[in-house]
């Protein structure tokens, strides 16, 4: 068959498929991350995550995950990875993964972290499986995430009796849950004092659709809302089918209610998951909840996603309600021009949400009107206000939070970004956000606020809940698919560009054609959105240390991208020549000469101490450049 028709009929298939089933309640993660292997092949599954409020022995975030390179099952050990951040994964410094080796028979799978406080101890429990014939749970513990304690048997059973174990340690309490595919599938549950000796095994209801069959969990403790106990279930229908991922819930870990809707949907999945949904792990927020889950495309290629949604939206994967398509909008102010979240001026960094305006609506306050004007008008300028006024405006907007909570809170986070005081921006913003979790415009906000002191990597992650929140407003869609790219997420720039055009917004014929030769770009160089991403990063920590914020206004842009096929880098008349194809990629700050010159010697020292690979630098170049009116070029992009 025609390569054409083939590609018409999966998008039909797709198309028909999305349409029977019920979409997912979460977004997908539009690219999986990039999970280091000791096979090298970069393809795992099955992870279990650990968040420390305090870093543990130097990372915060502690991951175990198996290899599983086109299902081949003798990789399929158990790895560490670390993260600052639960994106970025590297391995320790002074481990050689696999933590256990393989097997002379059979082999090892579905791994599971456990941290016990007591001991200050990590424990990796996981199965060693002998197909058809016998399973055994076996545990190895490290003080130090680096160095492993020989592994030790602690059950042993029929063959699929003890699939995906999930444990919870609580009050010196341990508790293991996992699926009995024989005679079932059913949900078993375990009891130990000591995490080695463990009672039979008693079955519990799981509350699942009768028509899905689970196969793999993972449960975790509501400490931060204190809510009882969560999962994620991976299921599938019984007649047959593809996986999806579903949410439970029980307040003591015995009795659990299971939603009908998924919380992610095969059906709706990117095509780095489109064969099957995985095993998925999480960590909660008193907002939000991160989801990593695993997933295998049509190739047999093994990745893991990441995704964060709100509060909301977990609840409502086990109400089994329909979510809302837009949460409660307040009404724009009369005499305020622009969309429904614009207030008193035009532009990108102008718009604020109608958290001011319905404060301002409700008191008919002149003052606060004329405040947020004003306040607006300085925000959206690169232009630096004098502290007599910022001292004025803040004083104005103290005086309002006894009658205008929210507004005055915004302005003061708004003035702080003005004075660069980054710690303060934050507070306010908590502040609000602490009040008003559940509406996207206040996450839209902090984006904004994140973004003007140049935070770009953490603005994308604000307007991706607000876009999570309110999936039916296009103008989140334009701003995320921009801040996507300036934060070097290019291919999730090219997911949530196609969102926008399917929902109707109005894309720039300049901005699409940069965007779609950028993906094609990274794509035959073989270069990742997380790597771009520390790219970026390690540029901004740069400018940030050198007491700087990258400056631009809605039509003098903070950053500038171009794409060259040869050429030289450097943003002036001379420079290096690069040989083949490059993007060119620039971070706007207030200087000029000598002091440019020297932010850019450490900012090549700052990318060369990041470990990034080679050929990141060698396709990208990214600099500081003085701050302009206008933009550099018509043909690449700026925002």
């Amino acid at each position: 068959m025609h390569w054409r028709l083939v590609q018409a009929r999966e998008r039909l298939l797709r198309r028909w498929r999305r349409w029977i089933h019920p979409g997912s309640l979460a977004p997908h993660a539009p690219v999986p991350l990039a999970i280091p292997t000791y096979d090298d092949s970069g393809q795992a599954t099955h992870p279990d995550v650990l968040r420390f409020a305090n870093p543990w022995q130097g990372h915060r975030y502690w991951m175990v995950m198996t290899p599983y390179p086109f299902l081949e099952e003798r990789w399929e050990n158990p790895s560490i990875l670390v993260s600052a951040d639960g994106r970025l994964w590297d391995v320790p410094e002074g481990l050689d993964n696999p933590v256990v080796d393989e097997p002379r028979e059979g082999f090892h799978a579905d791994p599971d972290l456990v941290y016990d406080p007591r001991e200050n101890r990590l424990w990796i429990y996981y199965l060693h499986t002998l197909r058809g014939e016998r399973q055994w749970l076996k545990r190895t513990g490290s003080p130090d995430g680096r160095h492993w304690t020989a592994p030790e048997t602690l059950l042993e059973c029929a063959y699929q009796t003890i699939r995906s174990p999930a444990l919870v340690l609580e009050d010196g309490r341990w508790r293991l849950w996992s699926i009995n595919m024989e005679g079932g599938p059913a949900l078993d549950y375990r009891e130990s004092a000591d995490g080695r000796l463990w009672s039979k095994p008693t079955v519990l209801p799981l509350g699942l659709d009768r028509r899905l069959e689970p196969t793999h969990l993972d449960v975790v403790a509501d400490v931060a809302a204190a809510g009882g106990y969560w999962m994620i279930c991976q299921a599938a229908p019984v007649r047959g089918g593809g996986h999806s991922l579903y949410l439970a819930h029980s307040a003591d870990g015995l009795g659990w209610s299971c939603g009908r809707r998924p919380l992610l949907s095969l059906y709706d999945a990117p095509r780095w998951a489109g064969r099957t949904l995985y095993r998925a792990t999480m960590v909660m927020d008193a907002s939000r909840v991160t989801v990593w889950y695993a997933a295998r495309n049509r190739m047999g290629e093994s990745r893991v996603g990441l995704t964060r949604m709100s509060r909301e939206v977990w609840r409502q994967g086990v109400e089994n309600r329909m979510p809302p398509s837009t949460f409660h909008r307040w009404k724009p102010v009369s005499g305020f021009h622009g969309n429904s979240s614009s207030i008193a001026g035009d532009g990108w960094m102008a718009h604020g949400s109608d958290t001011m305006a319905e404060d301002a609506e409700d008191a008919d306050d002149k003052k606060a009107r004329e405040l947020i004007r004003a306040v607006n008008r300085l925000f959206n300028s690169a232009q630096e206000a004098d502290s007599f006024t910022l001292a004025r405006y803040k004083k104005e907007a103290r005086s309002l939070r006894s009658t205008h909570g929210a507004a005055a809170n915004l302005l003061l986070a708004r003035l702080a970004c003005l004075e660069g005081n980054e710690a303060q921006m934050r507070v306010s913003h908590q502040l609000i956000l602490g009040a008003r979790a559940n509406h996207p415009e206040v996450y839209f906000d902090y984006a904004n606020s994140l973004r003007k002191l140049g935070f770009y990597s953490e603005a994308r992650e604000q307007l991706d809940i607000a876009h999570q929140l309110d999936p039916g407003n296009t103008e989140y869609l334009q701003y995320l698919v921009k801040t996507c790219l300036i934060s070097g997420h290019i291919q999730s720039a090219w997911y949530h560009l196609e969102l926008a055009m399917k929902a109707g917004s109005q894309i720039y014929r300049k901005e699409y054609d940069f965007l779609s030769g950028a993906v094609r770009f990274v794509t035959e160089n073989s270069l990742t959105d997380d790597e771009l991403d520390r790219l970026q990063r390690a540029a901004l920590a740069v400018i940030h240390d050198s007491g700087l914020h990258p400056v631009g206004m809605l039509r003098a842009p903070a950053v500038h991208m171009e794409l060259f096929a040869s050429g030289t880098f450097s943003h002036g008349a001379t420079g290096p020549t690069v040989p083949h194809p490059f993007l060119r990629w620039g971070l706007q700050v207030p200087l000029k000469g000598e002091p440019l010159g020297d932010l850019n010697s450490r900012l090549a020292q700052g990318i060369a101490a990041s470990g990034l690979p080679e050929r990141v630098a060698d396709y990208v170049k990214i600099r500081c450049i003085p701050w302009t009116m206008g933009g550099f070029s018509p043909t690449g992009f700026y925002f």
